[in-house]
C-alpha cells in the first residue's frame, strides 16, 4: 500500500516523534509542528485515516495516536534513510575492526560498539567448528520504560537463557546480510513485543549472526545505519 504525500509525511512525523519522545502523538502537535498545511480538522481526518488503515492506533480514547507494527514495516521499507554514522561511532567501528584481526575478537568487540552506538541489546553469536555467545547492553535497554511490563521484562529474560538458540532461527530465517524485524515478523516468540536489526556475516569457515534487539519505538535509521557501516567495513578488512 502507498500512501499520498500529505499521508505519508504525517506518518513520517508520528513514527519519528513517537520513537523520540515515547508519547502518543495528538492532531494538535501535528499541526503545531507544520507537518503539512492543512487545518486542525483535516489533520485529524487524515490521522483518523491512517487508524482505520493499520497505521496507528489510539491507546486511550481522548490520547493521541502512537504507530503499529504496520506503521513501522512502512517506516522502514519506504521512508528511513541510510546515514553516515557520528564520528565518535564511525571511530570506534573503524578502530575495532581494525586493531581485532581473530575473528573472535572482531565479534567480542563489536558487540559493546553497536551496543554503546544504537543504546540496544546486542547478541553475537558464532556457527562454526566451535560454538560462541556474547551479549552486551542489558543494563541501557532495562531501562527502556516498556520493562514497566512484567511480561515483557520475562520475555527479555527468555530471550537471554536462550540467546544462542534464537541467534540460529535467525540464521536460518534471513535471507539478506541484513534484515529488520518488526513485533510479530519475529521468528522467535520471546520477541514478539521488541524489534531487531539483524546481521550474518562469514569469516572462512565461520558464520556469525548479530541480533540488536530494542523497543519497537527504537531508532531504526540510526541502529540500521550503524550496522550496515560496520558490515562494510569489516568486509574492507576481513573479506
Amino acid at each position: 500500500m502507498i500512501l499520498d504525500e500529505r499521508k505519508t509525511r504525517i506518518l513520517d512525523f508520528i513514527v519519528r516523534d513517537y520513537i523520540k519522545r515515547g508519547e502518543p502523538v495528538a492532531s494538535g502537535h501535528v499541526y503545531d509542528n507544520a507537518v503539512i498545511n492543512a487545518a486542525p480538522a483535516t489533520i485529524r481526518n487524515i490521522m483518523g485515516e491512517l487508524d482505520e488503515s493499520g497505521f496507528l492506533e489510539q491507546l486511550h480514547t481522548s490520547g493521541g495516536r502512537v504507530p503499529t507494527d504496520k506503521a513501522y514495516r512502512y517506516f522502514v521499507d519506504s521512508l528511513m534513510d541510510v546515514k553516515i554514522p557520528k564520528r565518535r561511532d564511525q571511530e570506534a567501528l573503524e578502530g575495532m575492526v581494525r586493531s581485532a584481526r581473530p575473528s573472535r575478537d572482531i565479534n567480542y568487540q563489536m558487540g559493546k560498539v553497536i551496543s554503546e552506538a544504537t543504546n540496544l541489546f546486542t547478541i553475537i553469536a558464532s556457527f562454526g567448528s566451535k560454538k560462541h555467545l556474547d551479549y552486551y547492553g542489558a543494563e541501557g535497554f532495562l531501562a527502556e520504560p516498556e520493562f514497566d511490563d512484567r511480561h515483557i521484562l520475562r520475555d527479555f529474560a527468555r530471550l537471554m537463557d536462550g540467546a544462542y538458540e534464537a541467534a540460529d532461527i535467525y540464521r536460518q530465517e534471513m535471507d539478506d546480510a541484513e534484515e529488520v524485524f518488526i513485533g510479530k515478523e519475529n521468528p522467535v516468540q520471546e520477541v514478539e513485543n521488541f524489534s531487531v536489526l539483524s546481521a550474518r556475516w562469514q569469516n572462512g569457515d565461520e558464520e556469525t549472526v548479530m541480533l540488536a534487539v530494542g523497543p519497537k519505538r527504537m531508532d531504526y535509521e540510526y541502529g540500521y545505519s550503524v550496522i550496515r557501516y560496520f558490515l562494510a567495513d569489516n568486509q574492507k578488512y576481513h573479506g
